[in-house]
Formats: structure tokens, sequence, C-alpha cells
């Protein structure tokens, strides 16, 4: 009889497992199509910049998917929503690889799909922290957030902050945070939205209510000054630039007219009007260019090494800056440069690019396997510069140089304005991302560094987006993309410094060490409940009759 029970019961516990197994399975497939999905809609702002207003509400969504898992749950979900967010907003990668580096287009896919699987670990790192030290404050998500996004290495430094120059007023607190005070805000907000859904739809939403407007009355405090600021200080530096003196730039773009660059970039300056007094040309738009003498010489000189015959500065007297590049003899050393000509057609100072682009102009561990210099597109590896002093332009304006990636990083720009520039320049060479967005992705990342530091960016690029950018963020000139422009416009400097510019980055700083606290203290919480349970053990034993 018992043993007919038993068989009994396994029979009704197989068809309990038959018929949950199934809904189970769909509510997992159910969970990863939601997680897909929010990631798709994470990376629509980054596509396009009008939809910066859906990042809020995707937060929200993501908040909430991180309150209905497990800490492994949320981290694997968490995970495919960054490796889908990665994958759609850097679509164009795999073709770049194939441009750019010559890989064959499976070995591009590959390392782009392995490149887009570790940038996601940050994502799931976020969704298990918050669900395993969170403890359903809405303040644990932007915090963990812009803690990970400020230490997790990235080769596009990608920043949720950066989807909001919707909202103009909200971005002007990256003067004092840089891109993390605006990445945190938006977290924050997400996560607030996300409580109050979650209030209204509970049954008891009195008891809800309670903590939801003691979190959501700090984030209203916070976010209406910060738009007030935001306002006003747009103000005063536009009524500030409106005062000071301008300098007439040509910005000098190819577009895709092949190689030699020079040749079109020549042509186009040769029909500039006279009243230029800085014409700018891309990234090696020249070289190579011999630095192997101590003063870079006579016109004739260069034209030797190098320089294309038909020079701009056989016309107007200005100042002239080139992008190319340049040898050094002895020792032998190659560098990609930024040469700045004088009106007398004397080269006054050069510039090396700091940061080169791994897989591009160095490839990882040559020095130790040299056979691996055959994936990298040039056949010689670059050397790196390491001086952040501006090129100075008489009485008119001192330049803090960045090339290609290097406008991505705020340090560099920090270095470069605490080192005296008082004007933004940055030589691209963007012509491997075709008519992909990554143009203006690019552009969109480079507009932090005029708020952080309050400089104007001048931005002149092969083949787009060639564009001047005010101290606000807001683009004022824009030259039309992959195709041949001079685009003529009238910059302003500034002198002052900000507090980002002085400081770096301390909020985000800030928020990591809040986010180590966190778990450092649940640690020692729980040892010193260990303790005392032992301490409570041993008491009991001592006490125990023939112990």
């Amino acid at each position: 009889m018992a043993r007919k029970n038993r068989s009994r019961a396994r029979g009704r516990g197989d068809v309990e497992r038959s018929t949950i197994a199934p809904k189970s399975r769909f509510a997992s497939f159910g969970a990863l199509a939601i997680c897909a999905v929010t990631g798709l809609l994470l990376a629509l702002p980054w596509l396009w910049t009008p939809l910066g207003w859906l990042t809020w509400p995707v937060i929200a969504a993501i908040s909430a998917i991180v309150d209905r898992s497990t800490p492994r749950q949320a981290f694997a979900r968490l995970w495919l929503i960054g490796f889908v967010t990665q994958v759609t907003g850097f679509y164009w990668l795999p073709e770049v690889l194939t441009r750019f580096a010559g890989h064959p287009a499976p070995l591009a896919w590959f390392l782009c799909l392995a490149l887009h699987a570790l940038g996601a670990v940050r994502f799931g790192l976020v969704g298990w922290l918050v669900a395993r030290f969170g403890g359903g404050a809405p303040i644990a998500l932007p915090v963990a957030w812009t803690a990970l996004e400020f230490v997790w290495p990235s080769l596009f430094p990608w920043r949720l902050g950066q989807s909001q120059f919707v909202w103009p007023a909200i971005v002007q607190i990256a003067e004092f945070t840089g891109a993390y005070g605006v990445t945190f805000l938006v977290a924050w907000g997400g996560a607030i939205l996300n409580s109050g859904q979650a209030a209204l739809r509970s049954p008891a939403r009195a008891e809800v209510g309670r903590p939801l407007v003691r979190h959501a009355v700090p984030f209203a405090l916070v976010l209406g000054p910060i738009l007030a600021f935001g306002h006003w200080r747009m103000a005063v530096i536009d009524e500030d630039h409106a005062r000071r003196d301008a300098i007439r730039v040509a910005l000098i773009q190819p577009g895709n007219r092949g190689f030699p660059r020079a040749a079109a970039c020549g042509e186009l300056s040769r029909a500039l009007p006279a009243d230029v007094d800085l014409i700018i040309w891309p990234e090696t738009a020249v070289g190579p260019l011999s630095i192997g003498f101590t003063d870079f010489g006579s016109p004739a000189q260069l034209e030797a090494e190098g320089r294309p015959p038909q020079s701009p500065l056989t016309g107007p007297r200005c100042y002239w800056l080139v992008g190319a590049d340049s040898v050094q003899r002895d020792p032998e050393a190659y560098y990609n440069s930024a040469i700045l000509v004088g009106p007398d057609q004397r080269v006054l100072s050069r510039y090396h690019k700091r940061m080169l682009i791994p897989f591009g102009e160095y490839i990882p561990g040559e020095h130790w396997f040299p056979s691996l210099r055959r994936f990298s597109p040039w056949e010689v590896a670059f050397s790196s510069g390491s001086s952040a002093e501006p090129l100075v332009m008489g009485e008119r304006a001192k330049l803090g140089i960045c090339i290609c990636y290097e406008d991505l990083l705020p340090d560099l720009a920090r270095e470069s304005v605490a080192n005296g520039a008082n004007l933004l320049v940055n030589l691209t060479n963007d012509a491997w991302f075709g008519d992909s967005h990554a143009l203006m992705q690019h552009q969109q990342l480079a507009a932090f560094r005029t708020i952080e530091n309050r400089r104007t960016l001048i931005r002149c690029t092969t083949t787009g987006s060639t564009s001047v950018i005010a101290p606000t963020g807001r683009v004022e000139r824009q030259a039309p993309v992959n195709q041949p422009a001079a685009l003529i416009c009238d910059v302003k400097t500034c002198d002052r410094a900000t507090f980002y510019t002085r400081f770096g980055d301390v909020f985000a700083w800030g928020c990591l060490l809040i986010l180590l606290a966190r778990p450092a203290s649940a640690l020692l919480r729980g040892r010193s409940a260990g303790n005392r349970s032992r301490e409570a053990g041993s008491r009991l034993d001592s006490r125990t009759p023939g112990s």
C-alpha cells in the first residue's frame, strides 16, 4: 500500500512538473524577450539624439527587472540588455574593422561580439550589486551604474548621460561632475519612475507611497536647481562670448576624394578669403614629415620632406594647423602629429598624439611578439607623445589639440586646458566610418569636452562631421557629411577654469566609494553576526551538564 501511495505521489509530481515546466520555460523566454527589447530601446538615443528622453523610462524598466530578479538573474538579464544595446549602438564596428584593419568579415564579427560580450559584463554587475545590496532603495541603481561606468574599461567610452543633449539645461552640470553626474541623474530618475509605478500597482498604496515620497522629494529638490542653473549658465556663457573678439577659422574637409588628401585640401584652401586667421587641415592630411632637426626650418625643407607643393600659405598670410604623419630620424620614431605653421611659413610648434588606438596605431604585445604587426593596417608602429602644452598663435589663441579618438577622453582635454589652452581643436580622420552613425556618435561624445571645460571645440575631419561646438555643448556650425567643404566660422576663446577642469571626476570617485562601502559593511555585519552566534553557542555549551 505504501509503495502504491508513493508511486501515485510520484505520478502526480510528474504530472505537475510536466504542466509547470512549459510555463516556466515560457516565462523565461518572455523575460529574455523583454530584456532584448529593453536593450534595443536603450540603444536608440545613441543612434538618434532626439530620442534622449526615452532613456528615462528604459532605465525605469531596467530597475523593475532588477526588483523582480535574484542577484544571479539580475546579472544575466542586465548582461543581455547590455549586449543588445552595444550590438545595436555599434552596429557599424565590424565593417570598420574590415575596412580599417583589413580583417576578414568573420574574424571582425567574432572580435566585435567578444568585445560587446565583455562590455555587457558591466551591465550585469550593476544588476547583481543592486539586487544583492540595494535593499530596494532607488538610490542604489544610480550609484552602481555611475561607479561602474567610471571604472569599467571600454574602447568607446559611451556614457548614459551623453544621451541627454535633448535636455540642454540638464547636461550643464557636467561643468562640475563630467558626464557621470548626468548619468547619475538619469539612473536616479528612472529608478524613481519604477518606484512610482510599483506604488500605483500595490494594493497597500499608502504603505508604499510613504517611502516613495521620501525618495521622490529629494530627487525633485535636486532636479529643480539643476534645471535652473542650466538655463542661467547657458545665458551667462552666451553673453560672455558675445563680448569677446573672434578668430576667423577655415576648416578644410576634403571629403571622399581619395589620396593624396593634401591635394584636395590645397584646392579648397586656395579659394579662401583673405580675412581668415587660421586654416585647419584634418588628421594625416600630409606626410610623412621629418622632425629629426631641432628647428623645423624653412618651407623648402618641409616641402622636401612631404609638404604638398600647393600650400595654402602661398596666398593669405595666416596661421596653418595641419595634421601629419611625422618621422623622427634619430632615434627613429613615428608620430601622428599636428603642426602649427606661422604667417611667415615657419613651423612654430607641434603636438604628438598621446592616446594611440590599439590594433590600429599599435598592436598590444608587439614588443614581445613582433609577428603581431601584420594585424595592423600600418607597416610601422606609432609612438605616443607626452606633452599637453597648447600650440600658441601669438596673442590670438592657445590651441589645445586632440587627435582622432582623443576628444572622447575627458582627462586629455582637461590636461590641455590646465596647461593654458583657451580653444580646443580636434583633427580627425573618420573616413573609416563610411556613412554610418559613428560620425555623429563621435561628435556627440566629444561635445561634453566643451561643457566640462567651457571651451569652444573645433572639429576638422576628413569626411565628417566637421563642426564648431560652443562651450554649452550646442553645435553652432556643421559641414555636410562626406562632401568636400571649407567651413568658415568665427570662434571665441575662453580663459576661465571650471570645477571639473581643476578637480576632475570627484563625483564619480564619490559614487565608487559609496558602492564599495555597502558590500564592505555587509561583510563586516556578517562577520560580527557570525562571531556573536559562535560566542552564544560556546556559552550554551559551557552551561550544558557534562560538557
